[in-house]
């Protein structure tokens, strides 16, 4: 631009302007938040003139790397700066070019998207676009969802994901840990399935069988079904299903049913389908019954039958009758089935005998008799039964005697079979007189392996009759009276017997305590409850389903050292009952026998109190006593929760235990069902830890300080679930004066600031408390970042609404504002601002720009700035953040200055300061030459430009501004023939007076406007005059001159002369080709000349007409070795344009016009005046 201003106060110009085309007419980009762009784009000249410019760009955030250009084709390299704007933000703005071909702009339009992901199905930004992914592509979503690029682009700024996300990522299954993310933010529904069967049965399969079970889901996503079975013919199938197993929504499980493994008859099995939360079945019935075994089945089941009616017949249940008419149907059903068995008929004699038809029974003994006989080493048993069955029917003592010989040979002598015994208990009759050795023989046989009801039957029959023979209760003796109690068949002395034996029981034996349950609801005896209660004390059992034995024993007044405290240990949970007295008064002194039942039973006297107040009086202390200890020691469950609500008062805290409060009043029973859950995880989205609680018997007792606390719940094989597994949660204990005691106590017990934190956020509560313990957990290392960032918005909006005193300048200039949000980030700035923090300020205007800034801070700012530091030079910065203000109306004089001094901007953007600066009466000189200067450079505003010069001029012009301005101004009348300012030719005319060295196109251009004039004044006409004597010396000679005759004398040489004009390129070669026209008929040839180039772009031909003479004329331009005609003409002097002189050519043209018109007489006087001035010249100048 200089160099530029410099030629035209020279007079050198370049007379065409280069045609400025750009390679693009906008700018649309997307760019992610944070992203970096770096573009181009491209300046060319049309017309291949060299261009020469300067690009500004409206907005900070689009950056022009290479602001200046000289040549033909520039490449202007820009960059988009989206490190500090936010998603959905628009950068709008120009590209503003000045050059020497004018000035143009590029608009812009900059969107913010959100930063992504790239995957196959396109770009990934949220969590919608996520699940998509999911779906359709289930590893590549996994794998981003292990990304460590997940929690920053997916998640952005959600702190409550975050957390969620970071507790489930540490499962071990990471497809669980996807499973239950999307589940907890709602983006799918849990899988669920369904079983196409609950039963299969077969029947008689002849060769092992394949079968299917389908499985349907109810949508996609991850599942793990385990499989298991019951039954080893179950054989070949998947232990383990999956997601990717299934088709579509089904499985079709496969399984095969081994018949190698089946036993004959009905075979049992089930498959079972596990996942963490269902469990489906399909039993598996097999019926591989033969006919041959269920006919032995079915006798098996008749001769059962024939031992229960034979019991019931010796135990009086039935009569004699009754049992062998039963007893006949079942043996004559058994004999359907098989008739070949020797025993069946037998049994049948022996019914026969018992009711007298003795000719049926001896037919039947008969009818087996020989083959038993011949058979009777092979099986003794069937033999000595034999024998049995034929001494009832002989009714002989001497057969009776023959067969009890024979048959207690065979059991001495290796046969020792219970049924050989059992046949000597009714035929020998040394057993009936000795009960005791009835009872070894009995027991022997228990010890072989004897498992007999009948036995047991002959065994509790002598304990019955002789109780004294029950001594100790060992393995027999215990199946004997289970037997019994099974049967009611025990009497009550050996009952009492009985219990006095279970008195000395050192353990715990569950079927002796079954029997005596049995025998107590039969006799309801004190001894057998005593010997009850004994038993259960000495086996420490304190389940609840043995309360109501303590129970009874307390009402009954049970003298069994530590009754009260079983009575208490196994009291169930839920009971609502009154606690007898007598147990009130022994725990008001043996407080400490409760153990771990102390709290439960404390929760039964207050439940109680308006019952019986006199017992809540007398427990008060201890109960005080009690929660004290157990604060102390920082314990808490259900049952201690009600004495602390209780008796725990304000006046109780101290510091010993005051840490303590902090955890019981926010711990809350979890209960979970599912035993497959060992873990509870509690997560804080406003800690960095979590907490980790082992769950016991299904209740696990966890703290959870916030509302929004995400609960994880973790099994055997450290996967980790959110939603899928069901759980209950109760808060055990709130007290708002005890939790208020806590904050004001533990003010730096993290989980107490998270939980005041999401309060004050949840209520708004922006109060210097507030920010207080907002600044706190800022410089905390146990509070998450992404929280952190969070709460630091709250903060900033406090001080906001409140910037004063000395504190906010401390926390100003200790806060990282890397860390905040755009909003917070702009508050923070203009806090710095408004505190006079200038430095700070600076610092992060420079590294976070200016444009969300408020601008009548950044007026402040900059006010500040220009004050203190009067002399500062031209800082481009402090440029950018003065014009910033300014564009949004926002000035004072201290801006304008700063402005007017040093700003380059687009013409329009500078005259506009200029507007505003002459409106502050304002001096703006150095504005408004860099104004004209950038004016006459790009040949823009060119009609405001006389304005700003008048103003400038008044303030005194450089001499280079000066010489260019004048220049350039009477070039764009004078050749290119614009219009121009009349104030113009005021500022030439002063100029003209004074400075004689006024370049001549300015002196043309002054003598044509004033030309045109129809009156000019006296100082002008000198001006005038002045300056057509000087160009005629320089024979620079146009027709206009003429019309000054009018005012004063114009040289004849300048009268006398025709000048013919023509504009064209100053590279361009002229060719004028003319002849004259004299009046006659002559042919006449043309005659050619090049032009002359009077000024750039104009050429000019100088012809001697007299009257009536015509000049025809064209014009040839020669350009680039190239010639065209361009114009043809002529031009003729008549009457219409002669001017009237006394000169030779005056009176010559005179004389030619009174030829013309015949005036005689004219003609001769004109032509001697002509010959006298003639001759006059010539002795005047000889």
């Amino acid at each position: 631009m200089k160099e530029l201003i410099g030629k035209l106060s020279r007079g050198i110009i370049e007379y065409n302007l280069p045609e400025v085309e750009v390679s693009v007419t906008d700018i649309d980009k997307s760019i992610e938040a944070g992203e970096l762009y770096h573009g181009s784009f491209e300046i060319f000249s049309k017309d291949d003139n060299e261009l020469k410019g300067i690009v500004y760009s409206t907005c900070e955030k689009f950056k022009i790397i290479n602001d200046q250009f000289v040549g033909r084709n520039n490449k202007i390299e820009y960059v988009i700066d989206g490190k500090n704007s936010e998603i959905g933000d628009v950068i709008k703005g120009r590209v503003n070019i000045v050059s020497n071909g004018g000035e143009l702009f590029i608009p812009y339009t900059i969107a913010v998207k959100e930063e992504s992901i790239p995957s196959s199905i396109g770009d990934i930004s949220n969590l919608f676009h996520f699940i998509n992914l999911v779906k359709q592509e289930y590893d590549e979503g996994l794998k981003m969802f292990l990304s460590k690029d997940f929690e920053r682009i997916i998640l952005k700024d959600n702190v409550a994901d975050k957390s969620l996300y970071n507790g489930l990522i540490n499962s071990y299954s990471k497809k669980r840990a996807l499973e239950e993310f999307m589940l907890a933010i709602n983006k799918k529904q849990e899988v669920k399935i369904e079983l196409s069967d609950t039963l299969r049965e077969y029947d008689m399969l002849e060769e092992s069988y394949g079968d299917i079970l389908t499985l349907t889901r109810n949508t996609w996503g991850y599942i793990d079904i385990k499989v298991d079975v019951d039954g080893d013919f179950i054989t070949e199938y998947k232990k383990n299903i999956t997601e990717d197993d299934f088709a579509g929504n089904n499985y079709e499980f496969r399984y095969l049913i081994d018949i190698s493994k089946l036993h004959s008859g009905m075979n049992y099995g089930k498959i079972k389908f596990y996942t963490m939360n269902q469990c489906l079945e399909c039993e598996i019935s097999i019926d591989n019954t033969g006919e041959i075994d269920s006919a032995n089945h079915e006798i098996k089941k008749c001769i059962a039958s024939l031992n229960e009616q034979y019991l019931n017949f010796r135990m009086r249940k039935s009569s004699i009758d009754t049992w062998a008419e039963n007893s006949n149907v079942l043996i004559e059903r058994a004999r359907g089935f098989r008739d070949d068995m020797p025993f069946l008929k037998l049994l049948q004699a022996q019914m026969y005998i018992s009711r007298r038809r003795d000719e049926e029974a001896k037919w039947l003994i008969d009818s087996v008799a020989e083959e038993i006989l011949d058979k009777k080493e092979e099986n003794v048993v069937l033999y000595c039964y034999y024998l049995y069955v034929r001494t009832l029917q002989k009714r002989k003592l001497e057969q009776t005697i023959i067969a009890t010989d024979i048959i207690r040979k065979y059991y001495e002598n290796g046969y020792d079979k219970w049924q050989l015994l059992w046949i000597l208990l009714y035929i020998d009759t040394s057993f009936e007189n000795n009960k005791s050795l009835k009872l070894t023989r009995i027991k022997e046989q228990y010890k072989i392996g004897c498992r007999s009801t009948l036995m047991y039957y002959e065994a509790l029959y002598v304990l019955n009759k002789q109780p004294a023979l029950l001594r100790v209760i060992n393995s027999f003796e215990l199946q004997v009276l289970n037997f019994g109690s099974k049967y009611d068949a025990i009497d009550l002395r050996l009952a009492v017997q009985i219990s006095e034996l279970a008195m000395l029981e050192k353990n715990f034996r569950p079927l002796l305590f079954n029997i005596l349950v049995k025998l107590y609801d039969k006799f309801e005896n004190k001894i057998i409850l005593t010997a009850i209660i004994s038993l259960l004390i000495r086996g420490n059992k304190t389940d609840e389903k043995y309360f109501k034995w303590y129970a009874k024993g307390v009402t009954a007044d049970i003298q069994v050292t530590r009754l009260y405290e079983y009575y208490v240990y196994s009291m169930p949970e839920d009971y609502d009952g009154i606690v007898p007295n007598t147990v009130l008064m022994y725990y008001v002194y043996n407080g400490n026998q409760l153990m771990n039942r102390e709290a439960f039973f404390y929760g039964l006297i207050i439940r109680n109190k308006d019952k019986q107040p006199n017992v809540y009086k007398n427990y008060r202390r201890n109960m005080e006593h009690f929660a004290l200890d157990k604060l102390r020691n920082g314990e808490i469950d259900r049952f201690i929760s009600v004495v602390y609500a209780d008796v725990l008062t304000e006046e109780m805290i101290t510091e010993e235990n005051e840490k303590n409060l902090v955890k019981i009043l926010n711990t809350w029973k979890l209960e979970c069902d599912n035993d497959r859950i060992k873990e509870v995880i509690v997560r804080h989205k406003e800690i960095v830890n979590e907490q980790t609680f082992v769950i016991n018997k299904g209740i696990a007792y966890i703290n959870i300080y916030t509302d929004d606390a995400v609960v994880l719940l973790k099994d055997i094989n450290g996967n980790i679930y959110h939603n899928t597994i069901n759980y209950t949660l109760t808060k055990l204990y709130d007290d708002k004066g005890l939790n208020k005691i806590a904050l004001e106590r533990n003010p730096e017990n993290i989980y107490l600031m998270a939980k005041e934190c999401e309060q004050t956020l949840k209520y708004h509560k922006s109060i210097p408390s507030g920010v207080s313990l907002f600044k706190e957990v800022m410089i905390s290392d146990d509070f998450e970042e992404v929280y952190k960032d969070y709460i630091i918005q709250d903060i900033i909006e406090y001080y906001s609404n409140n910037y004063d005193g000395e504190e906010l300048d401390e926390y100003l200039m200790s806060i990282d504002v890397s860390r905040l949000k755009r909003k917070s980030r702009v508050s923070v700035i203009e806090l710095m601002i408004m505190r006079g923090l200038y430095e700070y300020a600076e610092k992060y205007l420079i590294e976070y720009g200016y444009s969300d800034i408020d601008p009548r801070k950044i007026l402040k700012y900059c006010s500040r700035r220009l004050k203190e530091d009067k002399e500062i030079e031209e800082d481009k910065q402090l440029l950018e953040y003065c014009n910033y203000a300014f564009s949004k109306g926002k000035y004072n004089e201290i801006i304008l200055d700063y402005l007017c001094r040093y700003y380059y901007g687009t013409t329009k953007e500078m005259m506009e300061i200029w507007r505003v600066s002459k409106e502050f009466e304002f001096e703006s000189r150095d504005l408004e030459e860099r104004l004209i200067a950038q004016m006459l450079f790009s040949r823009t505003f060119i009609s405001s430009v006389v304005t700003i010069y008048d103003s400038y001029y008044k303030k005194g012009a450089s001499e280079v501004i000066r010489y260019a301005y004048l220049f350039f101004m009477s070039h764009e009348y004078f050749i290119r023939e614009n219009p121009v300012d009349d104030m113009f030719f005021k500022h030439l005319g002063d100029e003209l007076v004074f400075d004689k060295n006024i370049m001549d196109i300015c002196k043309c251009a002054y003598l044509k406007y004033q030309s045109d004039k129809k009156t000019i004044s006296d100082t002008n006409k000198e001006i005038c005059m002045d300056c057509m004597k000087y160009l005629d010396k320089k024979t620079i000679i146009f027709d206009f001159y003429k019309q000054f005759t009018k005012w004063f004398a114009v040289p004849d040489r300048i009268l006398d002369k025709t000048t013919i004009v023509y504009r064209a390129e100053p590279q361009d070669k002229v060719l004028i080709s003319y002849y004259l026209e004299t009046g006659n008929n002559e042919e006449k040839e043309y005659t050619t000349e090049e032009m002359k180039c009077c000024f750039t772009g104009m050429y000019t031909k100088s012809f001697t007409l007299f009257y009536g003479e015509k000049l025809n004329y064209y014009i040839t331009e020669i350009s680039d070795g190239e010639s065209r005609v361009t114009e043809s003409k002529d031009h003729q002097l008549d009457d219409r344009n002669v001017e009237a002189s006394q000169s030779r050519y005056g009176m010559l043209n005179d004389i030619l016009m009174c030829m013309e018109m015949k005036q005689e007489g004219m003609i001769s006087e004109l032509a001697g005046k002509y010959y006298v001035n003639n001759e006059l010249v010539k002795h005047l100048f000889r």
